[in-house]
């Protein structure tokens, strides 16, 4: 019997485990049945037999009273999550097939961390979901894991990897694969990691993680340009939009003079980048001009850095136009220059072309950001965050050295040399600038106003392991009209630096001196020609996600009532030729977010309904072609709630769906994201409960109705709780309460656990109405009402509530039992 006196230590309890949720809160699925796909399931709940209808509105009415606690969590601990878990274990036994259920509990029993739930709940969920492969993944490795030995963990491996695996999906033993190898590379059997390196990527192409660790490895060892490309485009085909690793395949191509190679990977990774909207990082933008250059020439280097210009300009322009619109001052214009990188890429054009007026005006563009730079590090005020007194030196002397460096590469302005290479001096006398960076400075000052003997005197001792030595002797020489010893030095410059700036100015002046390009050798041609016909799809794939995948959402049932379940269905097919990851970082995005367009009596529902997330990781991988089929109980959280609320009223229901979404910290609030897929399902029409009347029909009703009759009078009395229509007696919350108090005892325990489940909604439950409702069948011991009890309505329970709990007959309500005084003793200590 329970005691219906209130224990303050319960009420405790009430507040912190009650009133607290699980974030982020997923929505499960399961895979659409064949009744669904063929359009033949019933849309009415009202049509179903009663045996149906009550297991799972009760069910879905205390999953929802599940989730609202779970929503209010601030800071959970294990035994707010193991009570969680077993309240899922309960109320699974209402709807035993029911995979949705099976995927909350072990959620739940995951963050809880205990092991023998966890075990329990996958097993359940594999039975009822056999095609699942990332539950199938988790239940090997964790038997897996329990063996205590390498050797033993390795033979399960090889028995999984072996004939008697066949049957495995291939992506699962990719990844066993995988664990196997690293477990060799942890006893040092390196040929044995490798192999099972390989033998993971051969099963599974889309496995991401033996693709990078594979590049890593090989990276780190090899020597050969075309292996290291390979390894890192491995890659690109586990992850075609991993913008990184077209990035890393560009560096070696452009490190090694494959520049049409290059300018292709990185063409690839500014296509990523704007697609996620951003705009390229400077070093990005650097890559591609460079190879612009390199490959097109000076024409289209120059064209595309004055559209750079030009649009700095148009933005200048346009921010002083919006300040001067709000009747301010917007001050002095403020200088029209890019990044120092990119101007240097323009001067060096520029000195190619001989275009003096232009190399005038970029050395003036480049030296005022070096002057501004100055000044910001004569001002501590100006400093960046991290900035300290021990870095002004060293940053001085580096800015000097590229004023001095501009001016000296132009040949413009050589006078004010002179007076950085006095300041760079006195640097050299304190021991702070090597005296190799002085006397280049000095060398290449000599050559550029023709003193060449003294200039080599200078540059040849330092020449060969100073770069910059060795393009002011090569200019030196080229002015003294040797050619021959100037077109040597620049080809050494253009294949020892192929990607910058430098290498390539050189590689254009041996063209310019001797009539034909300096040539990169048999390494660049295999690069290039690799790069340029790997994957030829991969430009219409980066093009946006429409070309990989596609998303269809639809609702289950066009139309339904008060007792009917809204679901829907989502469609997600591989519409690529390739082999596709899913995932929270693969091809197709493993979440998924369902914003509710709700409608109650023809308005729109201004309630707090916040989007649902659904997470569809089910399958490691998509072959071309393929589909995931999934069905999801759409309106489990407070959506629902807010529909149940208004019985008497019609409503209409749409999801708009974003598959790869963001969510945006600033305000809470979830943005579609780069590749992702938006659409939006059909409409869904829940009818109006029609044909009740006044207070006295809704009490009668609650007195004397069965089964689908009474399941709706209880929803219509509760809207009229919290609701109250026009003219309604102040009493009727009272009259409500009582009669559904009366009839409580005559239903059986389900009934009972749902009356407790519908009537909690509303605030009269927790004071004297709720505690007669609960005390009128105290006695019930059934695992459904007690549960409901505890969810709805702890507050009523007895102070040994939790201890009577441990000698039921049904485990997961004794387990439900230890949790909760787990959770006591925690409050005790306290």
């Amino acid at each position: 019997m329970m005691r219906m006196f209130v224990s303050r230590l319960a009420l405790a309890v009430t507040t912190t485990l009650f009133l607290t949720v699980l974030v982020p809160d997923v929505m499960a699925q399961r895979l659409t049945t064949e009744a669904v796909k063929d359009g033949t399931v019933i849309e009415r709940g009202r049509d179903l037999p009663y045996t149906e209808v009550l297991p799972r509105h009760l069910a879905d009415q205390l999953a929802r009273m599940i989730n609202r606690r779970l929503r209010e969590m601030s800071d959970p601990s294990q035994a707010d999550y193991t009570i969680i878990a077993t309240a899922y274990a309960v109320a699974s036994q209402l709807v035993p097939d029911d995979e949705e259920f099976a995927r909350r509990e072990v959620e739940a029993w995951t963050l809880s961390d205990k092991n023998g739930g966890i075990e329990r709940s996958l097993r359940r969920l594999n039975a009822l979901a056999p095609d699942d492969t990332v539950v199938q993944l988790r239940l090997i490795n964790r038997r897996i894991r329990k063996l205590q030995d390498a050797d033993g963990r390795l033979d399960a491996y090889n028995l999984l990897l072996g004939p008697r695996g066949q049957s495995l999906d291939p992506a699962i033993r990719s990844r066993l694969a995988l664990d196997a190898g690293l477990l060799l590379r942890e006893t040092g059997d390196e040929i044995g990691f490798l192999n099972y390196l390989n033998l993971s990527m051969s099963l599974d192409i889309s496995n991401k993680d033996a693709a990078v660790l594979f590049a890593s490895y090989i990276n780190d060892r090899s020597d050969d340009p075309l292996e290291r490309l390979e390894v890192l485009l491995n890659i690109v085909l586990a992850d075609p939009l991993d913008r990184e690793a077209y990035l890393n395949s560009a560096f070696i191509l452009m490190s090694n003079g494959a520049h049409a190679g290059a300018r292709r990977m990185l063409d690839l990774a500014a296509a990523l980048t704007y697609a996620e909207g951003q705009v390229l990082d400077v070093a990005t933008l650097f890559d591609v001009i460079l190879t612009n250059w390199a490959t097109d020439g000076d024409e289209a280097c120059i064209e595309r850095i004055d559209n750079l210009l030009v649009n700095e300009r148009r933005n200048e322009e346009g921010r002083r136009a919006a300040i001067l619109a709000e009747g301010l001052d917007p001050g002095p214009p403020r200088p029209i220059r890019l990044p120092p990188s990119i101007e240097l890429l323009a001067l060096a054009v520029h000195e190619l072309r001989a275009d003096e007026e232009r190399s005038i005006a970029t050395v003036e563009r480049i030296d005022g950001f070096f002057q501004d730079r100055l000044v910001a590090i004569n001002d501590p005020m100006q400093w960046p965050d991290g900035f300290t007194e021990e870095q002004v030196p060293e940053t001085t002397i580096s800015t000097l050295l590229e004023m001095a460096w501009i001016r000296l590469f132009s040949g413009h302005d050589l006078d004010t040399v002179d007076s950085l290479i006095e300041q760079l001096a006195e640097f050299a006398e304190q021991g702070l600038l090597e005296e190799t960076a002085l006397k280049r400075t000095q060398g290449w000052l000599a050559g550029r106003r023709g003193d060449f003997d003294e200039a080599r005197a200078v540059l040849e001792p330092i020449a060969k392991e100073d770069t910059s030595a060795c393009l002011g002797l090569a200019m030196t020489e080229e002015s003294a009209g040797k050619t021959d010893a100037a077109t040597r030095l620049y080809a050494r410059l253009a294949l020892e630096m192929p990607n910058s700036v430098v290498g390539c100015f050189a590689r254009y002046k041996v063209e310019r001196i001797i009539g034909k390009p300096v040539s990169f050798g048999p390494d660049a041609r295999r690069l290039d020609d690799y790069s340029l016909g790997f994957a030829p799809w991969l430009e219409r794939f980066v093009e946006g996600p429409h070309s990989f995948m596609s998303i269809r959402a639809e609702q289950v049932r066009s139309s339904t009532d008060l007792l009917g379940r809204s679901e829907l269905r989502f469609v997600i097919r591989n519409v690529s030729r390739r082999t596709l990851g899913i995932g929270a970082a693969a091809p197709i995005k493993s979440r998924i977010m369902m914003a509710p367009q709700l409608k109650v009596g023809g308005y729109d529902y201004m309630g707090l309904v916040r989007p649902e997330i659904l997470r569809i990781d089910r399958r490691l991988r998509l072959e071309p072609g393929e589909e995931l089929d999934l069905t999801v109980w759409a309106t489990r959280g407070a959506l629902g709630l807010a529909m149940d609320a208004s019985p008497e009223q019609s409503a209409s229901l749409r999801w708009r769906v974003v598959q790869g979404f963001e969510y945006q910290e600033e305000d809470g609030s979830y943005e579609a994201g780069p590749f992702c897929v938006t659409t939006e399902s059909d409409i869904q029409y829940r009818s109006a409960k029609r044909n009740v009347g006044d207070v006295d029909d809704v009490v009668g009703r609650l007195q004397t109705a069965t089964e689908h009759e009474l399941i709706e009078a209880m929803h219509i009395a509760v809207a009229r709780i919290i609701d109250p229509p026009s003219g309604q007696p102040d009493d009727a919350p009272d009259r409500f309460f009582a009669a559904m108090t009366h009839r409580i005892t005559e239903l059986d325990s389900r009934e009972r656990a749902l009356a407790l489940a519908v009537f909690s909604l509303t605030d009269r439950f927790t004071g004297q109405a709720g505690r007669d409702m609960v005390q009128a069948v105290s006695d019930d011991r059934s695992s459904v009402f007690l549960l409901a009890g505890a969810l709805c309505a702890p507050q009523h329970m007895s102070a040994g509530f939790a201890e009577g709990l441990l000698d039921h007959p049904d485990e997961h309500v004794r387990r439900f039992g230890a949790a909760l005084l787990e959770k006591l003793s925690g409050v005790r200590s306290r």
